[in-house]
């Protein structure tokens, strides 16, 4: 996961004897090596097949009203292949700041590689119940 946070100022016009000077521009996208690999099993064995990008987009094509806000959008594959996108270029305010907050004090105080364990059981008659887990995000 990665956080950029940045801030600016405002300069006056600039003048025709004011000097021009670059602005410098950084192009930065993470080796790919530093992706994580998601498993196609889990740990009991039971296989299971990655969505398709065709698949993804149709599911996440509901229609979008003023109410919700902008969107922006953007899934990958564990490989890095690009499932969906939706203005993924657009700078927008995420829909819980405290999540975000409790994401990095989780993994300050867990580390990234901390997992909780989901347990599947059997409920009333043909219910399934999810117990727990998963990462620690």
């Amino acid at each position: 996961m990665l956080f950029v946070s940045g801030c600016g100022q405002v300069q006056p016009p600039q003048t025709a004897s004011d000097p021009v000077v670059p602005t410098p521009s950084i192009d930065w996208q993470p080796a790919p090596s530093s992706r994580p690999k998601l498993p196609t099993s889990d740990s009991s064995g039971i296989s299971f097949r990655l969505p398709k990008a065709s698949s993804v987009a149709q599911r996440l094509s509901l229609p979008v009203t003023p109410k919700m806000g902008r969107v922006s959008a953007l899934v990958l594959a564990p490989d890095g292949t690009k499932l969906y996108e939706k203005n993924a270029q657009a700078a927008v305010t995420p829909a819980s700041v405290n999540k975000i907050l409790t994401s990095l004090a989780a993994l300050e105080v867990l580390g990234p590689d901390k997992r909780f364990e989901t347990r599947v059981l059997a409920g009333e008659g043909d219910q399934i119940v999810l117990t727990g887990g998963g990462d620690a995000l």
